[in-house]
């Protein structure tokens, strides 16, 4: 998809997916570009109420989500700053 020699804008490719035996997982998956933004496609082999078959499609920007890349926790935020405690009574009748 990435090959500079050839504009692949409005042009895709889709592959049998290896489910390994999880039935929700798509029949097939790939990649695409549309106007020169890269995604991914999923799609599922469905049939619709009179036995015609059709297929689904999702897309999803390579540059939101990234497949391939080690997922990382969101940033923990720092906690937020203490109020500050009333200075203590010192009027506790010490004649000095």
């Amino acid at each position: 998809m990435s090959d500079p020699r050839f504009d692949n804008n409005m042009r895709g490719a889709l592959f049998k997916n290896n489910k390994d035996g999880i039935e929700t997982r798509a029949d097939y998956r790939g990649e695409c570009e549309i106007n020169k933004v890269a995604f991914y496609i999923d799609a599922w082999i469905n049939q619709d109420k009179h036995g015609y078959k059709y297929l689904s499609l999702r897309f999803k920007s390579k540059t939101v989500v990234d497949r391939d890349a080690p997922r990382s926790p969101p940033p923990i935020k720092p906690p937020a700053p203490a109020a500050k405690a009333p200075p203590p009574d010192f009027d506790d009748g010490i004649p000095f």
